[in-house]
């Protein structure tokens, strides 16, 4: 199996939330207390890529699975 990284586009943002919700709702090892809804990735998304900053996503066999995103200090309930 090989995996292909790429920039994010809008998109991809049903299969992040599809890898990233149940993170935020069923763990404890994520700053995020809220599920973003899809339309807020994809303004994510689209904001990260119109300043050049990395939102990436892993791909095999033309599906996500997996994303990273870096991003300055955020100040989320999370950081409280």
């Amino acid at each position: 199996m090989s995996v292909d990284l790429r920039a994010a586009r809008p998109e991809d943002a049903e299969a992040i939330l599809a890898i990233w919700a149940p993170i935020i709702r069923d763990t404890t090892i994520t700053f995020t207390h809220d599920i973003p809804s899809r339309s807020d990735v994809e303004a994510a998304i689209t904001a990260a890529n119109a300043a050049q900053d990395p939102y990436i996503v892993a791909v095999s066999e033309a599906v996500v699975c997996g994303f990273a995103r870096l991003t300055t200090f955020r100040s989320g309930s999370g950081y409280a």
